[in-house]
C-alpha cells in the first residue's frame, strides 16, 4: 500500500475503558504507530459518546472514523479526565481528545479497530477521498 505508520493520523480505538484493555491497546498503538513520530496521532473511542454496542460496536467505530476523514474533524472523547497510570501518555505523540479537532493538515488515512467478543479482532486501514 506504500504507506508507513507515520500517515496514519487518526486511530478510532476498541477503546472498552477497562484499565487492562485500554492500557495493552494503547500500547499496541504505540509499537506500531508511534515511533520517532513527530505529529500528533489521535485516538478516540466511539464508546465514550455511545455506549458499548455490543454486535455493532464495530460498524459504530467504521461510521466515526470514516466521518472524521469526511469532515476532517476529530470528535472529543466524552467522559475522560484522568490518564491511565499504565499508559506511558509523556513519551508519545498519542493525543485522546476531549474537545472537537479541526485537521490543520489533511488527513488522508485513518485506521479503525474492534474486537470480537468470540476472539476476532480487526484492524484496519481507511482513506479518504480526493478532498481529504
Amino acid at each position: 500500500a506504500h504507506l508507513s505508520a507515520h500517515d496514519i493520523q487518526y486511530i478510532e480505538s476498541h477503546g472498552s475503558g477497562t484499565q487492562l484493555g485500554d492500557a495493552i491497546e494503547i500500547q499496541s498503538i504505540q509499537r506500531v504507530y508511534d515511533q520517532a513520530r513527530k505529529n500528533p496521532l489521535y485516538v478516540g473511542a466511539i464508546k465514550s459518546a455511545i455506549g458499548h454496542c455490543e454486535a455493532a460496536a464495530g460498524i459504530a467505530g467504521f461510521i466515526k472514523t470514516i466521518l472524521v476523514l469526511q469532515h476532517q474533524k476529530i470528535p472529543p472523547n466524552l467522559h475522560y479526565h484522568t490518564p491511565n497510570p499504565h499508559i506511558d501518555f509523556k513519551n508519545s505523540a498519542i493525543q485522546l481528545p476531549t474537545q472537537c479537532v479541526d485537521l490543520a493538515t489533511p488527513c488522508r488515512y485513518a485506521a479503525v479497530s474492534s474486537f470480537g467478543v468470540s476472539g476476532t479482532n480487526v484492524h484496519m486501514i481507511l482513506k479518504g477521498g480526493d478532498h481529504a
